[in-house]
């Protein structure tokens, strides 16, 4: 074993053991907007499940190096979308 041979692996063991826990807030998220009535926090939840996912798929990116490039900005994306889906306010 060599240090270079180990590192690769030691990192997709880490995105691994990340995209399962993603998974499971993934789930959690499924689960609150199926019990959510109300369409405002219904949409909101929506937007995060999806702000979560995109964040997820970028990290997936980081595996390939020539698509690693764009990880910042689908990061960015699924950041702002999140952010919106937290200060978005309740109709009054």
């Amino acid at each position: 074993y060599n240090v270079t041979s180990v590192i690769p692996f030691t990192y997709q063991i880490i995105l691994g053991i990340d995209a399962v826990y993603a998974l499971i807030a993934a789930a959690f998220l499924v689960q609150m907007i199926r019990v959510e009535t109300e369409s405002f926090y219904r949409t909101k939840a929506i937007l995060l499940l999806l702000g979560w996912l995109i964040i997820v798929f970028a990290q997936f990116l980081l595996l390939s190096v020539q698509l690693s490039v764009i990880t910042p900005v689908i990061s960015l994306l699924g950041m702002s979308m999140m952010a919106f889906s937290i200060l978005r306010q309740p109709p009054s």
